[in-house]
């Protein structure tokens, strides 16, 4: 990282050396600049392209495309029926620019890894990961309803709603946390409230094993320290918001 980036770190954390040292190793983990084009840039392609239906109408295995949902800057997110069950599921895959992008396929095999992981009534569920034409493809449970960041804009909740989404979204995370994964990534735009009021967390695509973590601090040079256990990597600093 350069040191450009470490200043304002710096000046946010100018007291607290664990802290600051904890988001410095986060931001050398994941360089924004790490992709061989910018994310708004394969978005505006795609667009401009079509191919954010490209996939309509095919079937991949036993799973046919019905529409497509939703794009983001690492992944696009279409309907689709599972034939054998008869079930609506959620199809999960690389733009077409990112399907070579190493850093994109690391990023995308960890959210398969940590979703698989993960069984609880508040985060959404994997269901499957299929791989077509050497394109891989994440199979999750169908949400209907909205992002929090849509469900809050400019439309004001009473507390005891505010509260119970806090606590839904803490009991997640919380499970998440006692299998050893940190989301690192928690927002209200990662976050789904269904037509229930069920919150939903999603996009482990940063999230961090606590083995992967663990393993990289057994072997920093000097540390002649005993490998960590993983109630020690997850700890964080009172209030801080890394780690979650």
């Amino acid at each position: 990282m350069q040191a450009s980036g470490i200043k304002p770190v710096t000046r946010a954390c100018p007291e607290d050396a664990e802290l600051r040292k904890e988001v410095e190793e986060l931001l050398r983990e994941e360089p924004l600049c790490s992709l061989e084009r910018p994310a708004l840039q394969v978005l505006a392609d795609d667009l401009a392209s079509g191919n954010t239906e490209s996939l309509i109408g095919r079937t991949l295995g036993r799973y046919a495309i019905l529409s497509f949902v939703g794009k983001g800057g690492m992944g696009e997110v279409y309907k689709a029926e599972d034939t054998r069950l008869g079930r609506t599921v959620a199809l999960k895959c690389l733009p077409e620019g990112f399907a070579t992008d190493k850093v994109a396929l690391e990023r995308f095999e960890r959210e398969a890894r940590a979703a698989s992981a993960l069984n609880h009534p508040n985060i959404c569920t994997l269901h499957d990961i299929v791989e077509v034409e050497g394109r891989p493809f994440l199979i999750m449970e169908y949400l209907e309803g909205q992002t929090l960041f849509e469900h809050i804009a400019g439309n004001p909740h009473a507390l005891g709603e505010r509260l119970e989404y806090c606590i839904q979204i803490a009991d997640a995370l919380d499970a998440a946390h006692s299998k050893g994964i940190v989301h690192r990534d928690v927002k209200p735009s990662n976050i789904f409230v269904t037509t229930r009021n069920q919150v939903k967390i999603m996009d482990f695509g940063l999230a961090k094993l606590a083995t992967e973590r663990v393993s990289a601090r057994a072997g920093a040079p000097g540390s002649g320290q005993a490998t960590a256990s993983i109630g020690e990597v997850l700890i964080t600093n009172p209030g801080a918001a890394v780690g979650t």
